[in-house]
């Protein structure tokens, strides 16, 4: 996983002072959401990511040759159950998800180099389990799901007002669909 990585990154990688740490950042409709899977809080990218330390887990980020479509899932738990209607009234789906893989120096908890993103995509699916404390996971699918959805489109006048408003291509296009047309006769 060198792709990106800068000549710091490549050297924290190597060195026995730094942990690998994940950030996640959640795009709600609420506002966006700045984590980490550190205890601490950390600055990156003008920023602060909120340490969730072991409260925090993500799926494993696998990539494929090809265009197969990979997800992951992001757990959240020891939630106070008071505050899960948050989450439910929260609208989420489609919305963007990175993850990026950093590294934290040991001895002062700051963060080395650049961050490299590892998934980029959207949330999908959010599941909540109820207990003593609440725990929240989040689907997410890559963008490359959207490489098999079907596009339906028509070629129609209402259609084109949708990415073209105000162009009249296809004004007419209903008038002719049962009409006779003679071509080449008087």
């Amino acid at each position: 996983m060198s792709r990106g990585m800068t000549s710091a990154a490549k050297q924290a990688a190597d060195s026995a002072q730094v942990v690998a740490i994940a950030l996640v950042y959640m795009d709600f409709s609420s506002g966006p959401l700045y984590l980490n899977s550190s205890p601490y809080t950390i600055s990156f990218n003008n920023q602060s990511w909120l340490g969730t330390g072991d409260l925090g887990s993500i799926s494993e980020i696998s990539e494929e040759d090809g265009t197969k479509a990979n997800g992951i899932s992001l757990q959240i738990s020891g939630i106070d159950p008071a505050q899960i209607s948050l989450a439910l009234s929260e609208s989420y789906q489609g919305r963007q998800v990175d993850v990026y893989v950093g590294f934290l120096n040991v001895t002062d908890h700051s963060l080395i180099a650049d961050p490299i993103l590892a998934f980029r995509g959207r949330m999908d699916v959010m599941n909540i389990t109820y207990g003593e404390t609440a725990t929240i996971t989040v689907q997410a699918e890559s963008y490359m799901a959207d490489w098999d959805r079907p596009r339906i489109r028509r070629y129609t006048h209402e259609d084109q007002q949708i990415d073209y408003p105000g162009d009249l291509g296809l004004e007419f296009i209903e008038r002719i669909v049962d009409r006779e047309i003679t071509w080449g006769r008087k």
